[in-house]
């Protein structure tokens, strides 16, 4: 009973916020060409309500991405938007959106470029954090250009991109959430987007390269 009124108290939460404002920002570009060896591309935008946790689009030649939702509720409209269907994911105090990002599997270290697209009610629950663990253990830690919010073209958008690196190019899993501590708070994710970058040591291809003529070689002996 305790469980199924915290349910009706997160949906009831999540659906009467004061409508005050959107996130309709395009995609963030990397500090890196999409498309290049070594890289990866994906993101969401929530809009089918079908399949409100599949990609939009994806390019990653590891596998397919996948995100879970974990005590978030999906909406097909956004409380705080004034433009309907746009689809947004409600996260609660306490709740997350876990994504899980296929990766080359090599030593090389890797960079990863985060951009999240949000919206908060007036009183605000901060920006939306993320955290990185890759399936081998290694972490991802803050890297790059320091990144703040930034509003859109739209008044009372926003969106903050963030950079990660670690030190090698494992598959990971991205946790994102807002800050804690706030009861009966919630914030609502429209759109998230992640771009990898694999760095292979210097020599590295050329080493693969030489593998590659080595066993040409063996084969047609």
């Amino acid at each position: 009973m305790t469980a199924l009124r915290s349910s009706f108290a997160l949906a009831f939460a999540c659906a009467t916020t004061l409508i005050t404002g959107a996130v309709h920002a395009g995609v963030i570009d990397p500090p890196w060409p999409r498309g290049g060896p070594n890289t990866t591309f994906q993101y969401w935008t929530f809009s089918n309500p079908s399949n409100p946790t599949a990609p939009d689009h994806w390019d990653n030649p590891n596998g397919p991405p996948q995100m879970n939702p974990n005590g978030s509720v999906y909406l097909l409209d956004n409380p705080l938007s004034p433009v309907p269907g746009t689809g947004v994911w409600c996260v609660p105090d306490g709740g997350s959106l876990s994504f899980f990002i296929p990766n080359f599997n090599r030593q090389d270290p890797k960079e990863i470029f985060v951009a999240i697209k949000y919206s908060v009610p007036p009183a605000g629950v901060g920006v939306p954090t993320v955290t990185i663990t890759g399936l081998d253990g290694s972490a991802g830690v803050p890297c790059g250009p320091t990144y703040t919010p930034g509003p859109t073209s739209i008044p009372g958008v926003s969106q903050i991109p963030y950079g990660f690196c670690m030190p090698t190019c494992s598959s990971f899993i991205a946790t994102i959430s807002f800050p804690v501590g706030i009861p009966g708070s919630v914030g609502y994710i429209e759109q998230v987007v992640f771009d990898t970058r694999c760095i292979p040591a210097p020599g590295a291809a050329g080493l693969m390269a030489l593998a590659g003529i080595a066993a040409g070689r063996r084969r047609r002996r």
